[in-house]
């Protein structure tokens, strides 16, 4: 912005490059870290205000919190079972490169700040294009692994009835044309799937006899 305002345009261009290319590094940082319960406190404001003022730098700020919940989970289990692989011809699965313990420490301040980052990455799915969403449902699809279930229950709660709502062509559905109406159903569709691994049976049920005649409809 200094360069800018001194009219300085290849030195402006140049710092925000660096300082894209330096959000870009985080990812690597919050991977299989062994000081996040120390250090996320420390950002957390800073990295939920990135993820909703700043849709550059959105994606790399959501694969980040992806890389800190599945590489800490991947270290609770003892097979790394986790990261997923090793059948089929496809690669072995990565050895976790922090111990358990480090693993449940991480988990636990991750889960502390659900109730911060839950709601932002709700909030920023319904502003970001269909083509720049996936990580963003990635990093609520993963946080919710980590949430508890009450937690996770209300927010499915929350979405289902707008979702049937806009099926309905009910409340706010209602001044929608019908291209908009389509397009927040598959953006609710897409919250209510994100959800599942942090719903319990009965959810996943009505979740999957909801969403059946809405599939068959497109």
């Amino acid at each position: 912005l200094a360069a800018e305002a001194a009219q300085r345009p290849v030195e402006a261009k140049n710092l925000i490059m660096v300082h894209d290319q330096v959000w870009g590094l985080l990812p690597s940082f919050m991977t299989d870290c062994s000081d996040l319960p120390a250090s996320l406190p420390l950002f957390a404001k800073r990295l939920g205000l990135t993820i909703e003022g700043e849709p550059s730098l959105r994606g790399p700020c959501c694969v980040a919190l992806v890389s800190a919940i599945r590489s800490s989970k991947a270290a609770l289990d003892d097979d790394a079972e986790m990261l997923g692989g090793g059948e089929d011809g496809e690669a072995p699965p990565a050895t976790p490169r922090i111990g358990r313990e480090a693993g449940e420490a991480n988990v636990s301040v991750l889960a502390q700040f659900a109730k911060n980052y839950l709601p932002i990455l709700f909030n920023v799915a319904s502003q970001t294009p269909p083509a720049q969403r996936p990580p963003v449902m990635e990093a609520i699809e993963a946080y919710v692994s980590i949430t508890d279930q009450a937690r996770v229950s209300s927010f499915f709660t929350n979405v289902m009835k707008k979702l049937l709502s806009a099926t309905a062509g009910e409340g706010d559905a209602a001044m929608d044309t019908d291209e908009e109406r389509e397009e927040k159903k598959a953006l609710l569709l897409d919250l209510a799937i994100a959800l599942m691994p942090g719903l319990d049976a009965p959810s996943t049920e009505f979740l999957y006899k909801a969403t059946v005649p809405l599939l068959r409809d497109d």
